[in-house]
């Protein structure tokens, strides 16, 4: 799912309306791409965090990563070990 997608079903379900949705989804990214910028986590309960890690020895580099919550995690595997 992406942006678009995430707009359209919200929209579809009566939650608000298109821009307050796309309103509230970019300043999400943003303030998720800069909080990683400056190396802090960003901690969503029932979903999980969001970081970076120092990789490489000669350049370090902050490479970001998603670790889901235990709960979403089990869900998303029973979905695809049903397939």
């Amino acid at each position: 799912m992406n942006r678009e997608d995430l707009l359209k079903k919200s929209v579809d379900r009566g939650v608000a309306d298109e821009t307050s949705v796309g309103t509230v989804s970019h300043l999400f990214y943003v303030y998720l791409l800069s909080a990683l910028q400056r190396g802090q986590r960003v901690e969503i309960p029932n979903f999980g965090t969001f970081g970076t890690r120092v990789v490489g020895v000669k350049r370090a580099r902050k490479m970001p990563y998603f670790d889901p919550e235990k709960e979403l995690a089990d869900k998303v595997n029973a979905r695809y070990t049903e397939l």
